[in-house]
């Protein structure tokens, strides 16, 4: 049996119609053979002519072979069927097209591609699966803002503030947010204000919602905390989807093959991209910043030097296009104090907090004794000491980097008796060099020289 499939850009393509041969070929065939191949089509394909009408864009059908025993339908959400489950046979509908006798079945139009393939059974013999066809409703793929007047902020709002207290209620993971794509500085401006906990009398006016139903309620002065679990980031990114066949730079696109095209998508994706990928190589404990973003070619809206100072004050980091390339030039949360700021102090304490988690366990049922004590202080300690060394903590000194407290200031004999044990862990997270300052001095016949400040 053989089949056939494409890949681009790392992504699988679906399976052609299987093929089967027999080498070297066999004097008499066997009495029972496997069912051959089925060609599943779509009924429009099938009936060409005017525009198909919805109930028969979205029919599949087959040949409705005689002395079958059943039919077999998968559907899947990938084109390699690792999620593939069997369509219900009762689904399925005998119909005459042209004199040719088809089983059909109606897929379930969806904004994303469902895949379908069928496959034919005879005397406890599965046929081959016939080819791979895709279903989805390409109108609906995309949403696009026509007016941005009629925009209404409610959802996004909604999704933000709720993902804000996941974050803060898990403690070890940090939202990557981003704006609409037609936002420009008023509306950013103004719906930064919107996630800020503030007085009820001090609050950025909201729109009414248009819509009716349940709402996430904005966060309250007692959770400012979560903010800093949050990142904001814009403007949106311009980035280039190639085509198979794509000719070599400067050269036209050949004949019979689609030019590349261009997609604006929000810069979250490349962002977190980003995070992960210095995470891996410097440490979670360096600030994400100004390091160039793979792939994009143009921003949108474009954003000018009076819009960045005002980002900046408000907390939202600009992805700007610089020399080296489109770099984002600040690394904030959405934290109004200053300490929790950076988003590298925030994934630092973030790491801590999962070394504790994976380290603290181990000592659930251990004595609850000086020695214990001692022992947690030794492990913490390497710990800490390991951070002080790849620069993730501030100081002179290990003695200035970091303290661990487990004496009898946080474990008094009340407490120990109650069966608690707490380790206090004081951390001085190194801060990332925000502005250098670099002045052109001229002292007299001396010339100039450079000073940095």
């Amino acid at each position: 049996f053989y089949r056939v499939r494409a890949e681009q850009d790392g992504r699988p393509g679906p399976w052609s119609n299987t093929e089967s041969t027999v080498v070297p070929p066999r004097a008499f065939d066997p009495c029972r053979r496997a069912p051959a191949p089925l060609p599943l089509v779509r009924l429009a394909d099938a009936q060409p002519g005017s525009p198909p009408a919805a109930e028969v864009r979205h029919r599949l059908a087959w040949p409705d072979v005689p002395g079958v025993d059943r039919f077999v339908l998968q559907q899947a959400r990938d084109p390699g069927f690792l999620t593939g489950i069997p369509v219900d046979p009762d689904r399925f509908e005998r119909l005459v097209v042209d004199g040719t006798p088809l089983v059909s079945v109606r897929a379930v139009p969806s904004t994303v591609a469902v895949y379908y393939r069928v496959r034919a059974e005879q005397d406890g013999r599965p046929g081959p699966w016939s080819n791979t066809v895709a279903v989805y409703e390409a109108t609906a793929r995309i949403q696009r803002v026509e007016r941005p007047t009629a925009y209404r902020n409610r959802p996004l709002l909604d999704v933000q503030r709720a993902l804000l207290r996941f974050c803060a209620a898990r403690g070890d993971v940090l939202a990557v947010l981003a704006l609409p794509a037609h936002y420009r500085r008023e509306n950013a401006l103004a719906h930064r204000g919107l996630l800020t906990p503030a007085a009820e009398d001090d609050r950025v006016a909201e729109p009414p919602p248009a819509e009716s139903g349940p709402r996430v309620l904005p966060l309250s002065p007692d959770e400012a905390r979560a903010l800093s679990y949050g990142a904001l980031y814009h403007p949106w990114l311009y980035t280039r989807r190639a085509a198979s066949g794509e000719a070599a730079p400067g050269q036209a696109t050949p004949p019979g093959e689609t030019p590349p095209t261009f997609r604006l998508v929000p810069p979250d994706g490349a962002v977190t991209g980003m995070m992960a990928a210095q995470a891996l190589q410097q440490g979670a404990w360096v600030a994400p910043a100004h390091r160039v973003l793979q792939g994009p070619t143009a921003l949108a809206p474009a954003l000018d030097r009076d819009d960045w100072a005002a980002a900046y004050r408000a907390g939202i980091n600009l992805v700007r296009q610089e020399p080296p390339g489109f770099l984002t030039m600040s690394a904030l949360t959405l934290s109004p104090e200053a300490d929790l700021q950076p988003i590298n102090v925030r994934r630092l304490l973030i790491l801590l907090r999962r070394l504790v988690l994976r380290e603290g366990p181990t000592y659930v049922f251990e004595t609850n004794a000086p020695a214990t004590r001692r022992r947690l202080y030794y492990l913490f300690d390497a710990l800490l000491a390991d951070l002080y060394r790849r620069g993730a903590l501030a100081g002179a000194s290990p003695a200035e980097a970091y303290r661990i407290v487990t004496d009898e200031t946080i474990n008094p004999p009340p407490s120990v008796d109650q069966g608690r044990l707490l380790v206090e862990l004081r951390v001085a997270p190194s801060r990332p060099l925000a502005f250098l300052t670099v002045r052109l001095v001229q002292h007299g016949p001396e010339g100039f020289h450079l000073e940095e400040r």
